[in-house]
């Protein structure tokens, strides 16, 4: 998946303007925009993916509550492979579309950060075939060791460019459902400094009240592939 916790998040707030001007009007309404990934609390996506001759699975899950960090609100995603926790990451979600503001994650005994200023658009507005939104911003990553007699930090900063584009519908046959979806088909592409991989080129298929159904990540030279064997709707 895409994505690397998360600090400052900087998304414009909705200001809402109400009010009449006279008795016999009413205030105009916009359309929402469409939803592509919904983050509902407890919801829980689990994809089967191949390796080595070998099928296995892994697992993201909402939290159910949204959590605060550096004094910002976000929705966490905690990932988890072979029931381990392998990282979180932070989203805000506005007008149906997500930021993805970082990541945390921990290996063996160091954890390491990621800030994404400002935070990374993840999904389109509308949709439509040829749709394409670019994110471009700084990156910092952080590597906290233990230590004695206080921890060390090692800080390096760089920057982000990544691009998405719509490039149509497609049915996509995924384990968890027995008929196949319509999908709306995204890629996504760009490079972050510094972060590896250098390069990052993936495919996602989102079918609607779902979300991402399967995802195909090319990355040195190789094509991961991950299918949707189970969803749990959240709350």
């Amino acid at each position: 998946m895409l994505g690397r916790v998360g600090g400052v998040l900087v998304v414009g707030g909705m200001l809402l303007l109400a009010g009449l001007s006279c008795l016999d009007e009413s205030p105009t309404r916009s359309e929402p925009s469409p939803v592509f990934f919904s983050l509902s609390p407890g919801a829980q996506w689990t994809y089967e993916y191949v390796i080595d001759d070998s099928t296995r699975d892994w697992m993201i899950r909402v939290r159910d509550e949204r959590v605060v960090v550096m004094g910002d609100t976000f929705w966490a995603l905690d990932y988890y492979s072979d029931g381990a926790l392998t990282l979180t990451d932070y989203f805000a979600q506005e007008s149906g579309r997500l930021y993805l503001a970082g990541e945390r994650s921990v290996a063996w005994e160091d954890t390491f950060v990621m800030v994404l200023s400002p935070p990374l658009l993840y999904t389109p507005a509308s949709g439509e075939p040829g749709e394409t939104w670019s994110s471009v911003g700084a990156v910092t990553n952080l590597k906290i060791t233990p230590a004695t007699p206080a921890p060390e930090t090692l800080v390096t900063e760089g920057h982000f460019a990544f691009t998405g584009r719509v490039l149509g519908e497609e049915r996509v046959t995924v384990p968890a459902s027995e008929e196949p979806l319509d999908a709306l088909w995204i890629e996504y592409y760009g490079e972050t400094d510094p972060w590896s991989p250098p390069e990052i080129h993936s495919y996602f298929w989102y079918a609607e009240d779902i979300g991402p159904v399967q995802t195909v990540d090319l990355i040195f030279g190789g094509r991961t592939v991950n299918r949707l064997s189970e969803y749990v709707q959240g709350k």
